[in-house]
């Protein structure tokens, strides 16, 4: 087995996510560019502690246990941007064993899905790029996230993600 994950959609209302959108970009976000590994921006400081506590309870509704917050990241992609396999590499060192993703971009595109695979496997879990949309994915060892190309198509499109590292409490 290679975990499990469910897609949750319509579960964060759209004004709510529009008003974290704008302080999460206010708040800026450190670019990164390394070509074997992705190319985007990302913030590992902005905290928002109401919206960290619903994405927990949401993940303990999905999975049927209860966590803790380890880390998160927000991240944000332009046209060009994407992430790989190996910019995932410290997932494993994280201690944690669940990943929630929350979508927050304005609106939604048939790009930039999230992928969750064992290395140099097909995909077993795609999320598309759904605006409002959550994913909760539980990570066994060998696990890894990428996310896809987003094209020169959506013009001046941003997208918005929250990425949270739980871990089980008591153990998976």
């Amino acid at each position: 087995m290679t975990g499990h994950a469910r897609f949750l959609a319509g579960r964060i209302g759209g004004g709510e996510l529009a008003e974290v959108r704008v302080r999460v970009t206010a708040a800026g976000f450190q670019e990164r560019d390394l070509p074997w590994a992705g190319r985007y921006g990302e913030n590992g400081t902005h905290e928002e502690p109401e919206l960290f506590r619903r994405l927990l309870d949401l993940a303990t509704e999905a999975a049927g246990r209860s966590f803790t917050l380890v880390n998160f990241r927000w991240r944000r992609l332009r046209p060009g941007d994407y992430s790989l396999q190996v910019d995932d590499r410290d997932w494993p060192r994280s201690g944690a064993d669940t990943e929630v993703l929350l979508d927050l971009s304005e609106r939604s595109s048939e790009e930039a899905e999230v992928v969750w695979a064992l290395e140099l496997q097909p995909p077993w879990f795609v999320m598309p790029q759904r605006s409002g949309g959550v994913a909760v994915v539980v990570r066994e060892p060998g696990v890894f996230r990428y996310e896809r190309y987003l094209t020169c198509r959506m013009r001046e499109r941003e997208i918005v993600r929250l990425y949270l590292a739980l871990a089980s409490k008591g153990g998976a």
